[in-house]
């Protein structure tokens, strides 16, 4: 296949889209959705600034909702409570996914091995083990991985980065997960016995 960028080469390669049915004029990358080129314009080409800006911290979104649910987080609204607790939130999705670890509804089924999921993005990732799509590539070699969290941790191997510092000691981990594990040498903490 050939294609008149290399950077649609390298979505190709990595399992994104390259139909130019919504291709940016500017640099040529392609998208599956029209909205997801018009966020890609606002945050690569013009000045990084989204069309609604919040007073209080100059922060940008694409889209009104998106503000006025970021902007709880500054005024503490939480006008969505639980009907099954006393949790309250500041956007109706996030109650709504939360309600789930009560009733264990999963309403998002895999239609290849009937697996489910509370979440469509649980769905999405696990349909990735079934085609072997790996949409998210290191930007250090040539690895690619079916989440951006498992390429984000994987890049942390070639920048020594260590964003999860010990509260006790100086030490500092690549994951929050070893993370937890080195805090047991402090508390004595043993849960597999």
């Amino acid at each position: 296949m050939v294609f008149p960028q290399e950077r649609m080469l390298r979505d190709h390669r990595c399992g994104l889209p390259t139909d130019p049915k919504f291709c940016c004029d500017e640099c040529g990358r392609a998208f599956p959705q029209s909205s997801m080129l018009k966020r890609h314009w606002y945050l690569h080409h013009k000045e990084r600034k989204l069309p609604c800006l919040c007073d209080t911290c100059g922060k940008s979104f694409l889209d009104p909702s998106h503000l006025k649910t970021h902007q709880r987080t500054h005024t503490g609204e939480k006008p969505y409570p639980c009907a099954f607790c006393s949790s309250t939130f500041s956007c109706r999705g996030t109650a709504s996914r939360h309600e789930r670890t009560h009733t264990g509804e999963r309403k998002h089924a895999c239609d290849v091995c009937r697996r489910a999921f509370r979440e469509a993005s649980h769905l999405k990732l696990h349909r990735r083990s079934h085609t072997g799509e790996r949409p998210f590539a290191c930007g250090f070699c040539a690895q690619a991985f079916a989440s951006k969290d498992l390429a984000t941790k994987h890049e942390r191997t070639h920048t020594g980065e260590r964003p999860f510092a010990c509260g006790v000691c100086e030490k500092a981990f690549a994951t929050s997960g070893v993370l937890k594990i080195h805090s047991r040498t402090h508390t004595g903490e043993r849960p597999y016995r």
